[in-house]
């Protein structure tokens, strides 16, 4: 099966653009959009509930599919045999270009968004790797401190309450001031990936 792509990118000269333009501006094909945000539903299914002619149904949900704003995300056989399909809103990013250079901002927008995705996906390993190595620090540095200020106890009196005073708060402290790596990685991405858009745009002044 052929891997989708989960973006669109139209020029505003293609005809796919007028497909979009055709199906957003019809009633119809509007509430049909806004039933299957909800949940999916067969051609059948969106003619009774909607109250609308199957014929009505079937014009618009080709429409729409043309025009890449919904899918097929399953089937069914009939009693009768008949495959019947279940469609779904599509998933994807509609951008729409007023120039001809479609290719060249689609070549981009492939490269930006795997750097974006696994941008995003890093910064929060790192978040979740960083809290629960505070809060693992912070279990074990409790009651070992706890230990040890109820073994200056027996050694030292005079020295109980600052030890048992200042151990929790300097731990905690400590816990509040961990530099945020995460926020610090997702930061520099998002640097980089404005510079390289930058230097793309800069490049085709040239």
């Amino acid at each position: 099966m052929a891997k989708q792509e989960k973006f669109l990118l139209l020029s505003l000269e293609e005809d796919k653009a007028k497909e979009l333009a055709n199906a957003i501006s019809n009633e119809t094909s509007r509430k049909i959009l806004n039933y299957l945000t909800e949940k999916e539903a067969s051609e059948h299914k969106l003619a009774k509930n909607l109250k609308l002619p199957a014929s009505t149904i079937n014009y618009n949900i080709k429409n729409l599919l043309k025009a890449n704003l919904i899918e097929v995300k399953d089937f069914y056989w009939s009693e009768k045999g008949n495959k019947i399909n279940m469609y779904q809103v599509a998933n994807k990013l509609i951008v729409i270009s007023p120039k001809h250079d479609v290719n060249e901002l689609k070549v981009n927008i492939k490269r930006i968004l795997p750097v974006a995705l696994l941008s995003f996906i890093t910064t929060g390993f790192i978040y979740i790797f960083t809290k629960t190595k505070n809060l693992v620090s912070f279990g074990v540095q409790a009651p070992q401190k706890a230990l040890d200020s109820s073994r200056g106890l027996v050694a030292e009196s005079a020295s109980i309450t600052q030890d048992t005073s200042q151990t929790p708060t300097e731990i905690f402290q400590q816990i509040i001031h961990e530099p945020n790596y995460a926020l610090w990685f997702f930061l520099g991405s998002l640097f980089v990936i404005v510079v390289y858009v930058l230097i793309n745009l800069i490049r085709k002044k040239k």
